[in-house]
Order: structure tokens, then C-alpha cells, then sequence
């Protein structure tokens, strides 16, 4: 696919998946849509609780952020998090960005922040801050995800917040040069990188989005080697290859594992080879998006929910 098509790929995605939402076609997991008011603007999430919630007792919370373009609705479905809500007792919540987009340093005018300052990090904490007020949300345990635009917010969102979040996990998702500076965390924090390193959008070797050069984003590498330095791991990784499981997606995924003195130094990356703009473990009509692979070998919801459940805070 060549990169100019894509912003025109993805408008036509998501109309086609608004629509087989709005018809019904798909079953949706429950979701109560909420408001909040931040920076005297009226900003939206929902809230998938489980069966299980009980109010006597803490649960985790698992922050959600959408891509650029998608819903959290959208986002809900793609990545069957309300399943492993359900299944596993954690509170999910997916905040909505401005215009269904999120200022994570990308300096295009179509994108919230260019010209008029947004803080979406302030919003997340904001939002989980109501959370805490509305559920019993074990503080330890407060985890945040994202895939594309979502992914690169939640960077931001795992530095600025570092003493609240207890560990992050994004997906087909860097960081933006514009961004970096910004990122200072006060210590370690757990995280989970997944990325295919053919992926059409935000690529693995990174540089400008939309042959935009005003929204440049590092390498892959570069922010692993970021976190690595962070939290204080030893520079060689543990590595393995997840054993191939979809012979028609023609991916392959090798993991690098990141210690240190402790489990809140880990950092382990997910490098799906030949693997695209994509869910590991999603829908394969990913593929019809002209988005690149989607990779059967895992699951990276499940993967994510591991690692967050062997991350509580300890500190």
C-alpha cells in the first residue's frame, strides 16, 4: 500500500465499521457511555464493568485508548477486552479523543493539539481520578493500553503518570519526535510494546507519518532502547520465537525480553515480522483494511492482560 492511500483506507475503514456497528452485525459488549468536563470542554468515555464487580472489594483498571479514527465502541471490538473483563474481573474504560483522535505529538493540523494546546494525558489522569471516585479501583493496579495514535498516547500517559500507572502496554505505536522531550517518567515502568515491523502507518524504522516531515516518529528500536534505559534493565535481551500457529496470515513473532533488578524494570517487546498496522489475534477483516497482516500467533489482548497482572505497583 502505498502511503498516501492510507489516510483515504483508513476514512473508508472505519465508515464501513461504523456501519456494521450501526446495523447491528456485530455483538457489542455493554458499555456505559459517561461525560467528564476537562479544559471547558465536555469529553466522553465508557465503562465496561464486569458481572463480577462487587463493591466491597478493589479491582483492577484497564485503560483504553482507541486509534486514530476509531470509537471506543470500535475499539471495544477489536481488541475483546470487555471479554477478558468479564472473564478475569477488571474494570475497562475507553476514553473517547477529540474528534476520535488523540495529542500525542503529531503535528498535523487534522490532529488535536497543532494549534490549540490539548492535554489528553491531564484527561486520562483526570478520568481515572473519577474512577476511583465511582468503583473500587485497587491503586496498585491501574494498567493502560492503546493501539496506532492510542499506542503513542500511551507512552506519554506511562511517563507522566509513572507513579500511577503500573504498567502499559502499546500497540503499532511509538513515540513522536515532537513528543519526546516530554517524556520523563520519575522511575520504572513496566511495559509491553507490540508492533509489526512491516506496518504500513507507523513504521517500525520510523520517520514521517503521511510523508508528513512536521510528524516524524522514532524507530521501534529507539523506544525500547528508551524504556530499556529507563527502567534500568541489562542492554542483551532473552529472546524466543511464539511457535507459528496461522499458516495463512505468513507472520511470525519473536519476543525480546528486558530484566532488571526487579519485575517493575521489565520491558519486553512483541516484533511480529511481515506483520502490518494491526490487532494480533483481532478480526482478520484487518486484512480488508489494507492495514497489512494480522498475526494468529498470539493474542495480544490475552498477552497484555498477563503481563498487567504480573505488574501490580509494589512501591
Amino acid at each position: 500500500m502505498k502511503s498516501p492511500n492510507v489516510p483515504r483506507s483508513l476514512m473508508l475503514t472505519l465508515a464501513v465499521c461504523q456501519l456494521i456497528l450501526l446495523t447491528g452485525c456485530l455483538t457489542m459488549a455493554k458499555g456505559e457511555r459517561e461525560h467528564i468536563s476537562w479544559e471547558n470542554r465536555d469529553r466522553e468515555y465508557r465503562v465496561h464493568v464486569p458481572p463480577s464487580y462487587d463493591a466491597k472489594t478493589s479491582v483492577p483498571l484497564v485503560v483504553v485508548l482507541h486509534g486514530a479514527g476509531m470509537t471506543p465502541l470500535l475499539m471495544a471490538w477489536l481488541t475483546g477486552f470487555n471479554t477478558v473483563s468479564d472473564r478475569e474481573g477488571f474494570i475497562a474504560v475507553y476514553p473517547k479523543g477529540t474528534n476520535n483522535k488523540w495529542s500525542s505529538g503529531i503535528n498535523l493540523p487534522d490532529f488535536p493539539g497543532y494549534d490549540t494546546p490539548v492535554d489528553d494525558v491531564g484527561l486520562v489522569g483526570r478520568i481515572i481520578d473519577q474512577m476511583e471516585r465511582d468503583y473500587r479501583i485497587d491503586p496498585r493496579r491501574i494498567y493502560i493500553t492503546g493501539a496506532s495514535n492510542g499506542g503513542m498516547l500511551t507512552h506519554l500517559v506511562a511517563s507522566r503518570l509513572s507513579r500511577r500507572i503500573a504498567a502499559a502496554a502499546p500497540v503499532i505505536g511509538t513515540i513522536s519526535e515532537k513528543a519526546m522531550p516530554d517524556c520523563k517518567p520519575d522511575g520504572p515502568v513496566p511495559m509491553l510494546m507490540v508492533n509489526g515491523m512491516d506496518d504500513p502507518i507507523v513504521f517500525w524504522k520510523g520517520g514521517p507519518l503521511f510523508n508528513d516531515e512536521k510528524a516524524k516518529v522514532l524507530p521501534g528500536a529507539t523506544v525500547v532502547d528508551f524504556w530499556v534505559r529507563n527502567n534500568g534493565c541489562e542492554p542483551r535481551p532473552e529472546t524466543a520465537k511464539l511457535p507459528h500457529h496461522g499458516s495463512q496470515c505468513g507472520t511470525r513473532t519473536h519476543i525480546d525480553r528486558y530484566h532488571g533488578a526487579t519485575p517493575r524494570s521489565d520491558v519486553v517487546l512483541y516484533a511480529v515480522e511481515r506483520g502490518g498496522h494491526t490487532w494480533p489475534g483481532g478480526p482478520l477483516m484487518q486484512t480488508q483494511w489494507h492495514l497489512g497482516r494480522v498475526s494468529r500467533d498470539f493474542k495480544a489482548s490475552e498477552v497484555i492482560w498477563q503481563f498487567f497482572k504480573e505488574h501490580p505497583k509494589t512501591d
